[in-house]
């Protein structure tokens, strides 16, 4: 990278930060403007925007998680997964109401995530809404119905880390994640 790369870049991060700073603002114009810099930022915002999902300002964390829902990129999906980690209740309905939009688009982030290990009530909310929803319009492969029939248990097992990896994997073979798709 040479020099006049390295201060774009630079001075681009810094403006993400300042426009993350005025997320807070009392004035609504502010947030309105600072909200649509960051959706327009895209890919460089999430990580930044992730880390605001953390915050204990409660405001300030849906902020973060209505622009995450907001950023048409490869990578919104996974970040609004991860936002369902969030204890603020607030972040994790409005990470399920995003990922909800994306449908199919969001099952790939949601298996990943089941498929790892990770629990949370949103995370179980979210892939047992959305699944619900394709399931109903045949939309699911018969592994994705696993998983489904899985997540109507209140407390899922092993079981349920296996038959996402199962799910993922058929997908994977299938050409789905390849594509761009998922």
């Amino acid at each position: 990278m040479d020099h006049i790369s390295e201060l774009k870049h630079y001075l681009q991060e810094k403006d993400i930060h300042f426009q993350i700073l005025e997320l807070s603002s009392p004035h609504i114009e502010v947030r309105r403007k600072a909200r649509e810099y960051l959706v327009k930022e895209g890919d460089d915002a999430i990580q930044p925007l992730l880390a605001l999902l953390h915050q204990p300002d409660r405001n300030l964390a849906r902020e973060a998680e209505l622009i995450l829902g907001r950023i048409d990129s490869p990578k919104s999906p996974r970040a609004m997964v991860a936002a369902l980690q969030n204890e603020n209740p607030i972040v994790g309905w409005e990470a399920t109401r995003n990922l909800k939009e994306l449908g199919r688009g969001a099952v790939v982030a949601l298996l990943e995530a089941l498929a790892s290990g990770e629990s949370s009530i949103w995370l179980s909310v979210a892939a047992r809404e959305i699944m619900s929803e394709l399931s109903q319009y045949h939309d699911l492969t018969r592994e994705e119905e696993k998983v489904l029939d899985i997540l109507q248990d209140p407390f899922p097992t092993k079981e349920l880390i296996n038959a996402a990896s199962i799910a993922l994997a058929k997908l994977k073979d299938d050409g789905y994640m390849e594509n761009g798709k998922g």
